[in-house]
């Protein structure tokens, strides 16, 4: 079978939880005898169209076709966000250069709505991964400007608009033109969504999402994520081999994920800062340049304290030896996240996790048993955990709750393109016997 995956970035321009899992899955994928290739994004620096076009390149053995491109040069830039011309151009000649029997759809954030509907016209059958929740809110996350939860969910006229007015300069925040594209932007991404085959929910939380903003309970599934326990071997027998950490030397603290506010990466280092009898050593893995001015901010705010360090970036197959250093994992994500990997490898490992009590976190951790459930997402609240942290010596808490693997997950959606690509011959066939009696 060959299968086709879009993506709004990929490693290793950008190494994140759903990069790295469309890299396991991938690989899964192609191992089981399959052929595998991947259609990305990437966010060119240089506004010269001359810069733009898709590059293939090789990955890890996986093809990847690397479409260049820069959304601040799109002539509508109200509708580029979700309605992306130039890709759905690129897709089609990747389309004619490959001849994928399915495409499974990992983000189409960037690439636009459009993609659907060219898989659709080529008569590919869909399978489609919601990854967050960009499908119906255009920041992904349900996070406001100010970071506080959208708990009312989008309204395209008002409260939609003081977002995307923050993704664009007021030069080009024409408001009338922005509400007009906005009441355009969710049913256009529905409908183009309802295209696929099938539509994968990551977590039970996010499908109660989607189906609470309109989007059909049936046609939603759910196909949780799993972890690589080759790769985290190693992590996991160290600790359980040495299951507490040396007494007098200080906590280390690790921090994996992208240096953007909904990750809250600001929570724990400040919280730090702001504890200067806190014996800890706290190592943030992430991209420093993709943060722009709110990961440069933290760096200039801790370089002159030597517990924090900022490590850089980190590729998934050097992860675990940091999991084997560190003596927990500190996720102070402020959104409704899906299972974020990295907290189900740490559990896996037997690393104690803290983390919020937010859906797709709270409910992998047990409070006081393998981890803790800081009490809101405040600087102080991170104060109060750390101060109470010596106390803490338990290096290995075996997961409490059966985690899935990366065969399981692979096998799973191996049987999703499976059924995809028969329902879709099944829907060749009828249409041939349409036109016969016509």
């Amino acid at each position: 079978m060959k299968i086709l995956y879009l993506i709004h970035q990929y490693i290793p321009d950008a190494i994140g939880g759903t990069e790295l899992l469309l890299h396991d899955l991938a690989e899964s994928i192609q191992a089981d005898g399959n052929d595998v290739a991947i259609f990305a994004y990437h966010e060119s620096m240089d506004p010269n169209p001359a810069s733009f076009g898709t590059r293939i390149e090789m990955v890890d053995g996986i093809r990847v076709y690397r479409f260049h491109f820069n959304l601040s040069i799109h002539p509508n830039i109200h509708t580029g966000e979700f309605r992306n011309a130039f890709a759905e151009q690129a897709l089609n000649e990747v389309i004619e250069d490959f001849s994928p029997n399915v495409a499974h759809v990992v983000h189409a954030m960037k690439l636009g709505g459009g993609i659907f509907e060219i898989l659709s016209n080529t008569k590919i059958p869909i399978v489609t991964t919601l990854s967050d929740y960009w499908y119906f809110c255009l920041r992904h996350n349900l996070l406001l400007p100010d970071q506080s939860p959208c708990t009312k969910g989008p309204i395209p006229g008002s409260r939609c608009l003081t977002c995307l007015q923050e993704n664009l300069s007021q030069a080009q925040a024409k408001e009338s033109d922005a509400v007009k594209a906005l009441k355009q932007r969710n049913p256009y991404l529905k409908e183009a969504l309802l295209c696929s085959h099938s539509i994968l929910a990551l977590s039970a939380h996010q499908r109660e999402t989607y189906v609470r903003f309109g989007f059909p309970a049936e046609r939603i599934q759910c196909a949780e994520h799993g972890v690589d326990t080759g790769l985290l071997a190693p992590a996991r027998e160290q600790h359980s081999k040495q299951t507490e950490r040396e007494s007098e030397a200080p906590i280390k603290i690790l921090f994996v994920g992208t240096l953007l506010p909904h990750k809250g990466a600001h929570l724990l280092v400040h919280a730090v800062l702001q504890s200067p009898e806190a014996q800890v050593e706290v190592r943030i893995i992430g991209n420093q340049g993709h943060g722009g001015s709110y990961a440069a901010d933290l760096v200039t705010a801790s370089a002159e304290d030597s517990r924090i360090i900022f490590a850089g970036e980190c590729d998934h197959a050097s992860l675990h030896k940091e999991y084997e250093w560190c003596d927990l994992l500190a996720m102070p994500s402020i959104w409704d996240e899906n299972e974020p990997i990295v907290v189900k490898e740490a559990r896996w490992c037997g690393i104690p996790v803290a983390t919020h009590d937010l859906p797709g976190m709270g409910d992998l951790v047990h409070d006081g048993e393998d981890g803790w459930i800081i009490a809101d997402p405040s600087i102080e609240s991170w104060k109060d955990w750390l101060a109470q942290l010596e106390q803490h010596t338990n290096r290995y808490l075996p997961p409490k709750i059966e985690l899935p693997t990366n065969p399981s997950f692979a096998s799973t959606m191996l049987e999703c393109y499976t059924k995809a690509v028969e329902a879709g011959s099944a829907a060749l066939k009828n249409s041939d016997v349409l036109a016969e009696i016509e």
